[in-house]
């Protein structure tokens, strides 16, 4: 009764369901690299496990410094607009980093994606605890934790996309690229998200 009660809630906010649909896509289409990267690093940059070591590094600090400048606000204003344009650089820095063929440009890129995949997660939090009324914050969390439990689900298909043309690179430009569509189709068909303050 309380699952149901909390996705009846759910959908029948037009602002928060915009939020977690956001919220899903970007994790199933945002973070195919996490299964990717291993593969894209043998190809693209010819790199062993300690070159890798140091790319997942630099995402690392890249999501650190977004979170920490992300709680050093202390009002975040527009957090609709915010979240839907992190989402849009987030598809694209995806798309550009999967055609980058060289070690140190690579750099950049990383620090880019950890910084704002940081930002949607936390923004997202945020922007559903303010919204959602008092007794329906835990039931909308736990929806936020089940949505994060989909991150797996991208390594099937992206990685069959991989496999099948024989390029990790292009398999993750798609996902970069899937990124960007269905936050220009959220942006508009979701207005209730662009007007989140």
């Amino acid at each position: 009764g309380d699952i149901k009660a909390g996705f009846t809630y759910a959908f029948s906010d037009r602002a928060m369901l915009g939020v977690i649909v956001l919220m899903m896509l970007s994790v199933l289409f945002g973070h195919s690299y996490n299964t990717l990267m291993p593969a894209w690093a043998r190809e693209a940059l010819d790199i062993q496990s300690d070159g890798l070591g140091m790319l997942m590094l630099i995402m690392g600090v890249g999501a650190l410094v977004g979170t920490l400048g992300l709680a050093g606000i202390q009002k975040v204003s527009h957090r609709g607009l915010v979240l839907l344009g992190s989402c849009m650089i987030w598809g694209v820095g995806l798309a550009a980093f999967s055609q980058v063929t060289d070690y140190w440009i690579t750099m950049p890129f990383l620090m880019l994606i950890g910084s704002v995949s940081s930002v949607v997660m936390s923004l997202t939090m945020t922007v559903i605890l303010s919204v959602a009324s008092p007794e329906m914050r835990g039931r909308m969390m736990a929806i936020t934790m089940m949505s994060f439990g989909a991150m797996p689900l991208s390594s099937l298909p992206f990685g069959a996309l991989a496999e099948a043309w024989d390029s990790t690179a292009d398999a993750l430009f798609v996902s970069g690229v899937l990124l960007v569509a269905v936050t220009l189709v959220l942006t508009a068909g979701y207005p209730a998200i662009r007007r989140l303050n």
